[in-house]
C-alpha cells in the first residue's frame, strides 16, 4: 500500500484540493510545483524516496513527459507507482505515458472528489 506520495502539480488550487483529499485517505503528501523540483526530489538520495508519484503532464520548467523519460532511463528514480494526470483525452497521449512507464493515467475532471477518488483507486491498485 502507498504511504507517501510526491504530488507534482503546478495548479495551486488543484494541488491543495488533492493534497487535502489524499491526506484524508491517510497518505503523507509532499507537493512540488514544477518538473525541475520533482526531478531534484526524485534524485535526492538523502531523503526518503516517495512510494508513489502523481504527475501532471503540463508543467513549467520540465514537463511530465521529461520526468517519465528520466525515470525510464534511470530506474533508481522510479517510485513503486507512477500515476499521470492530465486533461488530455487523446488515446495516443495516454499510450505514450503508459509506454514511458506510467502505471495509470487518471484524467482530470471538474469534480475534485471524483478525481481524488479515481487517484486513490489508481494508487491502491
Amino acid at each position: 500500500m502507498v504511504g507517501n506520495v510526491l504530488l507534482v502539480e503546478d495548479n495551486r488550487i488543484e494541488a491543495e484540493l488533492l493534497d487535502e483529499y489524499l491526506e484524508l485517505y491517510g497518505l503523507e503528501v509532499e507537493r512540488v510545483t514544477d518538473g525541475s523540483f520533482a526531478l531534484e526530489r526524485l534524485r535526492d538520495r538523502g531523503s526518503r524516496p516517495p512510494d508513489s508519484l502523481i504527475l501532471d503532464l503540463n508543467l513549467p520548467m520540465v514537463s511530465g513527459y521529461e520526468i517519465l523519460r528520466a525515470i525510464k532511463l534511470d530506474p533508481q528514480l522510479r517510485p513503486r507507482r507512477v500515476i499521470v494526470t492530465s486533461r488530455l483525452k487523446a488515446k495516443n497521449e495516454i499510450e505514450v505515458c503508459m509506454y514511458m512507464g506510467a502505471d495509470a493515467y487518471v484524467q482530470k475532471n471538474d469534480d475534485p472528489i471524483l478525481f481524488a477518488n479515481d487517484l486513490w483507486n489508481a494508487l491502491a491498485a
